[in-house]
Formats: C-alpha cells, sequence, structure tokens
C-alpha cells in the first residue's frame, strides 16, 4: 500500500515521488508512456526573452508597480543569455 500515487512519470512527477520518498513516504507512480520520457512545456528548458502581452489588465488588477515588476522581471532572461 502506498501513501502517495503520484501520477505523471514525466520530470515534475519524477521530482515530487523522489522528494517524498526522502522523506519516508510510500510512493507508487502512475504514467502512460515509458517513465522519464519527455517534458512537459513548462519544464522543457525554453528560454522566454520577452513579454509581449498587455500588461494593461495587470496593471488594472494588482496597480502600477507589481506590472512594471513583471515587465522588468520579464526581461531578465534575454539579459542573462546576452553575458
Amino acid at each position: 500500500m502506498a501513501d502517495v500515487c503520484v501520477i505523471d512519470g514525466g520530470y515534475i512527477g519524477l521530482s515530487a515521488a523522489l522528494h517524498l520518498a526522502e522523506r519516508g513516504y510510500r510512493v507508487v507512480m502512475v504514467e502512460e508512456n515509458r517513465i522519464g520520457c519527455g517534458a512537459s512545456g513548462h519544464n522543457g528548458g525554453q528560454i522566454v526573452t520577452d513579454f509581449s502581452g498587455d500588461l494593461a489588465p495587470l496593471e488594472r488588477r494588482h496597480g502600477f508597480d507589481h506590472a512594471s515588476r513583471h515587465r522588468r522581471l520579464a526581461g531578465r532572461p534575454r539579459r542573462c543569455c546576452a553575458r
């Protein structure tokens, strides 16, 4: 019997299962394909070099300071890769 069932044997699922097992949980994993093959678009290593979306809705909802910080942080990957 398992304490936790991790659904998805990709990078994030494997990481979750490993960390849980290291903390003493009995883990079972369910994966449709081969364990460890493939990555989702969210963890596949892309570097987004710019944010082209309209920040007006973000500014209306969270304020100018938050939207400005988001705009500034969105450009960091490009600046880091340019070094």
